[in-house]
């Protein structure tokens, strides 16, 4: 099908909170990735220092392997 490469750089908010940043690579397509991984609450101070550096939340999104089907989907019905 195709391959994808992840570059990750990831560090600790507190004890248990981990955000992770992903450039990830496939066909002509490079797309990039906050992710927040947490147990217990999220820190509301980390929330809004996000949205003031222009982060934006969504109630969903979309995976790395399924941006990379779509892609994979759009350059074979050409």
């Amino acid at each position: 099908m195709g391959s994808a490469s992840t570059l990750r750089s990831s560090l600790m908010w507190d004890k248990s909170t981990e955000i992770c940043l992903d450039k990830t690579t496939y066909f002509d397509v490079t797309d990039y990735e906050i992710e927040i991984e947490y147990s217990g609450t999220l820190d509301k101070q980390l929330i809004e220092k996000l949205k003031t550096l222009g982060v934006q939340f969504r109630e969903s999104s979309v995976g790395k392997l399924s941006r990379f089907l779509r892609k994979f989907e759009e350059s074979n019905k050409k």
